[in-house]
């Protein structure tokens, strides 16, 4: 079946939720996934405990622009809006790759929990950078 993303967008309140449940546990009883993409991550959570839903850090919008570069991945989340790093991690499935910084080969840093060769994902969050110049 299908993964259904319901999603936050404007407002401060968790209204939506009221709102969107009945076609969340529509498309839930047809099998489907369903995932929750909200602003206020504890309010979902007590709003929709019992259904059995994920629940993702929707971005937030932040006052004023940064100019300089983000120093590091956490200074990048801060600027996107993520404030809270609760679904961040995945759990046991969670396998982090990056290039190795004397190589420059692909290598993986972390393993899941049930293979040190790592799972095949649906999803994933990829971060790039530009080389600087002078690097190839």
């Amino acid at each position: 079946m299908a993964r259904v993303l319901i999603a936050w967008e404007f407002g401060r309140n968790l209204g939506h939720i009221a709102r969107d449940l009945p076609l969340a546990r529509a498309c839930r009883d047809a099998g489907h996934e369903v995932v929750w993409a909200v602003r206020d991550l504890r309010g979902a959570a007590r709003e929709l405990a019992g259904e059995g839903f994920a629940l993702l850090q929707a971005p937030l919008l932040r006052s004023g622009q940064v100019n300089a570069p983000p120093i590091n991945f956490a200074d990048m989340l801060l600027r996107e809006g993520a404030y809270n790093a609760i679904n961040l991690d995945g759990g046991g499935s969670t396998t982090l790759a990056m290039e190795d910084p004397v190589s420059h080969h692909p290598r993986i840093v972390n393993f899941s929990s049930d293979n040190p060769n790592g799972r095949s994902v649906a999803s994933s969050l990829a971060i790039f950078a530009p080389a600087s110049a002078g690097q190839n």
